[in-house]
């Protein structure tokens, strides 16, 4: 990930300044340059998160066949050129020559790093299907040049900040494909009637729902058509062991979720109260009423009808 970045940024700065022959690049640590020879070495030298929204922090790939995804890390980074060059003599002209030559070098690598491919990430596009980084920034931030000998060597240096997503290799997870999109229109809210609002422990009542009157697609896209599915279940503000049941339909792949078949535009709910006294207060549960997927999950939300339970 980051070891690869570092390396790449290397790369292109050495193949860069290949002409260039008095420079020997690499990343620290370099060893000190030879008389009239110089060093540029390249390393990261800061990270820091990247806020965004969390979209960014998923990246989807694969083909439409079969796609997916894995979760990226943003991140804004800064890199470090350091430069040296060693005069070939120690003569007033040698050090002239050596300190502008120096100079040269920072200005061709400058100007090599602000191709517009490098600022938006391109260059930094590496031979492997899944790299582990891709850089969407990177732009020169600031320079120093010293103003004498340091240990018989010219120096300078060029800091550059770039913003970039990194990942683990090979941690790719594959993600659904639509394979139709059916609308249904069903007027909100859904239309439901209680039978009788108040039900005493182990007492019963009938929810009677506006059910949508449509067709969907079954269990694959091209077979035939089914009729639309309920999944229904109870809410309450106690353990799913204590709260009422649906005594209808079949189990849905949820615990607690019963799927039932919609066979008329009035679809009879019954609702069995828990055995169980709510107390003195009561106490309110709903049935919930969703569109059954066909994996028999919760679909999208339809409504809920209250009843409250009496107690004594």
């Amino acid at each position: 990930m980051l070891g690869d970045l570092e390396r790449k940024l290397a790369a292109v700065v050495a193949d860069g300044v290949a002409a260039r022959t008095h420079l020997a690049v690499g990343i620290a640590p370099l060893d000190a340059p030879d008389l009239g020879k110089g060093t540029i070495t390249v390393g990261l030298s800061e990270v820091a998160p990247d806020p965004g929204f969390a979209p960014s922090k998923l990246e989807v790939g694969g083909t439409a066949a079969s796609p997916n995804s894995r979760r990226v890390l943003p991140l804004g980074f800064k890199a470090a050129l350091s430069f040296m060059l060693r005069p070939a003599a120690d003569t007033a002209a040698a050090h002239g020559d050596a300190r502008a030559l120096m100079l040269e070098d920072m200005a061709a690598v400058a100007h090599l790093l602000s191709d517009p491919g490098m600022n938006t990430g391109g260059g930094f596009a590496i031979a492997a299907p899944d790299p582990g980084f891709s850089v969407q920034e990177f732009a020169l931030d600031s320079g120093a040049i010293q103003s004498g000998l340091q240990s018989g060597n010219y120096a300078g240096q060029l800091h550059y900040r770039g913003r970039a997503e990194v990942w683990p290799t090979g941690a790719q997870s594959p993600e659904g494909v639509i394979q139709a999109v059916d609308p249904l229109i069903v007027p909100l809210p859904l239309g439901l009637r209680v039978a009788d609002a108040g039900v005493r422990p182990g007492g019963s009542t009938t929810v009677t729902v506006d059910a949508p009157q449509a067709q969907r697609i079954g269990a694959t896209v091209n077979g035939p058509r089914a009729v639309v599915r309920l999944a229904v279940s109870v809410l309450a503000d106690v353990p799913p062991a204590q709260r009422g049941t649906i005594p209808a339909g079949v189990a849905g792949a949820e615990t607690g979720t019963r799927i039932l078949t919609v066979s008329g535009p009035g679809l009879a709910v019954p609702y069995q109260a828990p055995a169980g006294n709510p107390g003195p207060s009561g106490r309110i549960e709903y049935v919930a009423v969703h569109l059954a997927t066909t994996a028999n999950t919760t679909g999208v939300f339809l409504g809920a009808a209250a009843i409250r339970l009496l107690g004594s």
